[in-house]
């Protein structure tokens, strides 16, 4: 799979305050839900603590199922698993979409922000790449 599709070789790591601080993705992905392809209900990406550890855990939350994502070695790249599959999320660095990459077969799936995940009412395109083209801040 690596050769066929090159970001299914990246090497994924967990999430950690670190990289909360230093990487502008993992703060802008966390401010939003979006589709999946046709999917309308919305995902979700949270940091929330690990259990039994100080290190964060990268809590995915999918119409399928609940998942984690990680970062990677590249900046605009994620790695996403739930239902027992693997994913790498790469992501346009002009608007809020990404496409997906399964591991397992390459398929490849569309992906776009459907709202603000902190205010519901920002859903316009508009809205959602100013809001992707602003760098949110860790609190």
């Amino acid at each position: 799979a690596r050769r066929c599709f090159p970001t299914c070789g990246e090497h994924t790591r967990p999430l950690t305050e670190a990289d909360l601080a230093s990487s502008p993705l993992a703060r802008k992905v966390m401010g939003f839900e979006w589709t999946w392809g046709l999917n309308r209900e919305g995902i979700t990406f949270a940091a929330a603590p690990a259990a039994g550890s100080e290190q964060l855990s990268g809590a995915l939350r999918t119409p399928w199922g609940h998942g984690t994502w990680s970062l990677t070695s590249l900046p605009d790249v994620l790695g996403a698993n739930f239902v027992q599959q693997s994913h790498m999320l790469q992501f346009a660095a002009d608007r809020p979409a990404f496409t997906s990459t399964r591991c397992s077969d390459g398929d490849k799936v569309e992906a776009q922000a459907l709202r603000s995940s902190k205010d519901p009412a920002v859903a316009s395109a508009a809205e959602l790449k100013a809001l992707w083209g602003a760098d949110p801040k860790v609190t």
